[in-house]
């Protein structure tokens, strides 16, 4: 447990309110009972407990705690989600975040003091701290913004990289750019220290005429990785230009005429070149991080179809991307991520068909996707959406502990973790430190930033919810975000202005069961009755999937909460997957919350 740079343990163990931390047994005690922590959650907090009242950066967590280990600021936040949890610290009242700086321990130590031998060269810990409220936050936060101080997880670099434009004569070759581009993005993002912005935000600027420096600014990075791929037969040409943001300056220019059956080796060989231009250190490479280089036609066929179930879903390209993965399958049965994707495409499904029929038929294809690649994150971390649909959380708690065992986590699976467990389990704020660090990656993900708002709602946190709703429909008029701007405003009472925006959601998608409700809720509260109750009989005479909860929401809004219950109850029988997300802020402070709360097998 010693390390340089720690102090000589004269003081074997440190009591502050309930807890007692032991250094020499290695373990956290709660009223004589164990606490469970991982080994490294606990090297956090006892690193934490003993530079006790002063400022520790995230930097120097990470140096003290892994020291030659290379890993990324994910270890820490998931030792800090653990932490916060065994010591039930939402409210931070033992251990202070200090926004982009790092993180204090306040609580006060009872026992010891004791004096002992200290690094010269570490400034002393305060055993027994100022009180709270005499720690100014403010003073450090505007500090902070003064100096400029650097990346407080000592970040070597920054980078997006674009889609790689699609040269070729055939447009449906546009996802070939996509794959390579993802690729890259997937191996740099395992360098040590390096931002890498996530696709969905990078790939915001497809088509766009906006200049390298304005996207630079707008995603927050020094570099911008562009590219162009010309696939004709069984010829491949590609280019890549490394660009610095603020000044347009090419530190990098790349071009690759190969045969197509080197698209793996020409993705490997871009990376190496990134890495050597920004003088950073890539320590594996794309083959060793990819676990199965599938066969060639199968990733085609993969990627083709991902676009046509994720990307761009409609009637007609959910049967062509489910045949495709199918195709992928055949090709390469030992390729993993296209029984994950049909997975996923069903787990999406049952938001809008019955999950009850949908989830079974996800579950199959995570497990298909295990039998194939047991270790694959992507497929625990889908496990896990099931089984919280399920209601199953422990055996939610342990795919998810799976899913985040490699380092490093990636940006989805930190999200989805924060949606699909956090948040419906009761833990929203950590839910929304977790989310609000992916949107620190993906800052132009209006899906995350539009969950994101949800869960800051479900803190309380109405303004800086209704802020994040309002920076995706700054740039997209989605059904989905002008609902959820709808809920919230009701939330604050400003009724007039939540009707504008559900009527407006309503509008962009007529047959939303839980935007019906609401709408037929706000409907009645402004007096056009007659309106809410044909919309009203309508959800109850055709019960519809969904119709339930939009039933419990217009009940709930209108403070009808027994009968809004009644209906509850029906949605978590058919296992509606939005139900925590869109009722809860309205239920949860109900008398009726703690009977719905065991029927989802949820902590009241």
């Amino acid at each position: 447990m010693s390390s340089p740079g720690r102090f000589d343990r004269h003081v074997r163990h440190y009591r502050f309110g309930d807890y007692n931390l032991d250094l020499e047994g290695g373990f956290l005690l709660r009223g004589g009972e164990e606490v469970a922590l991982r080994a490294k959650s606990f090297e956090v907090l006892t690193y934490l407990v003993e530079r006790h009242g002063r400022l520790v950066t995230k930097t120097e967590l990470i140096e003290g705690v892994w020291r030659d280990a290379a890993v990324t600021d994910n270890s820490l936040a998931q030792c800090l989600v653990e932490i916060r949890r065994a010591l039930d610290d939402d409210a931070q009242r033992l251990i202070r975040t200090v926004a982009r700086r790092g993180y204090i321990f306040v609580a006060p130590l009872t026992v010891p003091v004791v004096e002992f031998p200290r690094n010269s060269s570490e400034p002393a810990p305060t055993l027994v701290p100022a009180p709270r409220e005499a720690l100014n936050w403010e003073i450090l936060d505007a500090t902070d913004a003064a100096t400029g101080a650097s990346d407080p997880r000592g970040r070597q670099s920054s980078i997006a990289v674009l889609p790689f434009a699609n040269m070729s004569a055939d447009k449906e070759n546009e996802y070939f750019g996509d794959g390579l581009a993802e690729e890259i993005v997937n191996v740099l993002a395992r360098i040590p220290g390096m931002k890498v912005v996530g696709r969905t935000s990078s790939f915001f600027f497809r088509g766009k005429d906006i200049e390298v420096a304005e996207i630079g600014r707008r995603l927050n990075v020094e570099h911008i990785l562009e590219g162009s791929v010309r696939k004709v037969g069984s010829r491949l040409r590609v280019s890549a230009q490394l660009i610095k943001a603020a000044d347009g300056f090419h530190l990098w220019s790349g071009r690759y005429d190969r045969e197509v059956t080197d698209l793996f080796a020409i993705q490997d060989e871009i990376t190496e070149a990134i890495a050597g231009a920004l003088r950073i250190k890539l320590s594996l490479d794309g083959a060793t991080l990819r676990r199965h280089v599938p066969d060639l036609r199968a990733y085609e066929a993969f990627l083709r179809g991902r676009e046509h179930l994720l990307v761009r879903p409609s009637p007609e390209s959910l049967a062509r991307g489910k045949e495709l993965l199918e195709q992928a399958i055949q090709f390469d049965p030992r390729f993993a991520l296209p029984y994950s994707i049909m997975g996923a495409h069903y787990t999406i499904q049952a938001t809008l068909r019955p999950a009850r029929e949908m989830i079974p038929l996800a579950r199959a294809a995570q497990q298909e996707a295990l039998r194939v690649d047991p270790s694959l994150p992507e497929a625990h971390a889908l496990l896990g959406v099931c089984a919280s649909m399920d209601y199953c959380w422990r055996e939610a708690e342990a795919h998810w502990g799976l899913a985040m065992a490699r380092e490093p986590v990636s940006r989805d699976v930190l999200f989805w973790y924060g949606n699909h467990y956090l948040l419906p389990t009761g833990r929203a704020a950590e839910a929304v430190r977790m989310e609000s660090m992916v949107l620190d990656e993906d800052p132009l993900n209006l899906l995350y930033r539009r969950l994101y708002a949800i869960a800051l709602q479900h803190v309380g946190r109405l303004v800086d919810a209704k802020g994040e709703l309002r920076k995706v429909l700054e740039i997209d008029d989605p059904p989905w975000a002008l609902s959820a701007l709808g809920s919230v405003c009701a939330q604050q009472g400003r009724f007039e202005e939540a009707l504008a925006a559900t009527e407006r959601a309503h509008a962009l998608a007529p047959l939303d069961n839980s935007i019906a409700g609401q709408l037929a809720a706000l409907l009645f509260r402004a007096g056009a009755t007659r309106r809410a109750d044909a919309m009203i009989e309508k959800l109850r005479c055709g019960q519809p999937y969904g119709a339930a909860a939009g039933l419990a929401l217009f009940h709930a809004l209108c403070g009808e909460f027994d009968q809004a219950a009644r209906w509850a109850e029906k949605a978590v029988e058919e296992r509606y997957p939005l139900f925590v997300a869109i009722l809860g802020p309205f239920l949860r402070p109900s008398p009726q919350w703690p009977a719905l709360a065991k029927l989802m097998n949820l902590p009241i």
